[in-house]
């Protein structure tokens, strides 16, 4: 063979029709391959389809759990307002826990000169029981005089309505400037539902809620926490 001339293709023995049957095979494999190839990059795709839906998947997760832990923060620093005292026309007791906590504050403020008189949200806690009972009777075990105590009926379970209901006394009695004792997990939401309810009536709020019990355990804590974050949500979103 001739330097640079290309090598001469030979065919194999037995004549054409061995030939065509070396060339059949031979585009067989080819095929076979094509088909395997072809299969291989449409596994390939649907792998890479899987692993960028599971991506998106898994940053939607993060981007939601982010999302939510900020909104409970939020909540959560929403849920708490404390004021310092001020000079006030009277205190208004809201709230109080099981251990007469609420009305040792109310009573301490009144005790410092903070205000000379307590309004008292008279409403039903058990058959035949109310919470205005409860605290004027202790309240006056603390020893506040009884005529300083004024108690007012507001609804059991309807911040907005009960807040209706003392704005309504306070401007009856001319009182513009008050201090209110609750929950201090309470005390932002009261907070909001007050800006809307007695602020339009020209009423002053001062928010000294109460320091819960120090021997509370962290269940408890815990559900108080969880509660106060959804109500103030309901509250947040439900008008009267």
């Amino acid at each position: 063979m001739r330097r640079g001339a290309c090598p001469r293709r030979h065919k194999p023995r037995g004549g054409r029709f061995a030939y065509q049957k070396v060339r059949r095979e031979r585009d067989a494999v080819a095929v076979r391959r094509s088909s395997r190839r072809s299969a291989e990059r449409r596994v390939g795709a649907a792998r890479s389809a899987w692993k960028r839906l599971l991506r998106r998947a898994v940053l939607a997760l993060v981007a939601a759990a982010c999302a939510t832990g900020c909104l409970v923060f939020l909540l959560l620093k929403l849920s708490i307002h404390i004021d310092s005292p001020k000079r006030a026309d009277a205190i208004v007791l809201l709230g109080s826990d099981n251990k007469g906590h609420g009305e040792v504050q109310a009573a301490s403020l009144h005790k410092a000169g903070w205000a000379g008189q307590l309004l008292v949200a008279d409403q039903t806690v058990a058959w035949n029981v109310t919470s205005g009972e409860l605290w004027t009777q202790h309240l006056l075990e603390l020893g506040v005089p009884r005529s300083r105590i004024h108690r007012v009926h507001v609804p059991t379970d309807l911040p907005w309505q009960a807040l209706d209901a003392i704005g309504a006394e306070l401007s009856r009695r001319g009182w513009r400037r008050v201090i209110v004792v609750s929950h201090p997990w309470d005390s932002g939401r009261i907070r909001f539902i007050a800006s809307r309810t007695l602020g339009r009536r020209g009423i002053e709020c001062v928010f000294c809620p109460f320091s819960p019990s120090a021997d509370q355990s962290r269940h408890a804590k815990t559900r108080e926490r969880t509660v106060s974050i959804i109500e103030f949500v309901i509250d947040l979103f439900w008008r009267r």
